[in-house]
């Protein structure tokens, strides 16, 4: 049996988990807000969209905010250098939410993680990847934790670049 995991490598896959869900929300926030504009009128409105984007996977809410940014006329970002570091960061929140975690023997972590795409037999996913198994990765406490400051970097991004600060805390 593989020893405990620490309070380290449980504070560390906490902090990536907190900051993916503060992304994934800001992300349904944003998207929300450009559906329906800023006009606090239509602030139900804003709450049916709003929903509706949270019911959407973080993939989608990648998508449509790629779309949103495209729309931006006053634009500051590289679409495709945001679109790039977001799609990483999907791939490693699917990894850490719904991935199984146990301690390596050589102190490390291993993440052991199926997607729905590797229980069909070798197929290409979205990407043109081949997917036949688990994705499986060693990992140490500090790559969690960089995974998660990429995480909040990309959120103070998002949030100056659609004047949402207050999603910054």
């Amino acid at each position: 049996m593989p020893p405990p995991l620490s309070e380290q490598d449980y504070s560390a896959i906490g902090k990536a988990v907190t900051a993916f869900s503060q992304l994934e929300n800001l992300l349904a926030q944003i998207n929300a807000l450009c559906d329906v504009g800023n006009d606090t009128t239509v602030l139900n409105e804003h709450q049916t969209i709003f929903v509706c984007h949270v019911k959407k996977s973080f993939r989608q809410r990648v998508n449509a905010l790629v779309v949103n940014l495209g729309q931006n006329p006053n634009r500051k970002l590289d679409i495709d250098t945001v679109e790039t570091s977001l799609n990483t960061i999907v791939k490693w929140r699917d990894c850490i939410c719904h991935g199984v975690f146990t301690k390596h023997s050589g102190g490390q972590l291993e993440l052991v993680f199926w997607d729905r795409k590797s229980f069909d037999e070798a197929k290409e996913d979205e990407k043109g990847d081949i997917r036949s198994g688990p994705i499986q990765k060693l990992l140490k406490t500090a790559d969690l934790i960089a995974v998660a400051k990429e995480a909040q970097r990309l959120k103070e991004i998002l949030a100056n670049e659609f004047s949402m600060e207050k999603f910054l805390s």
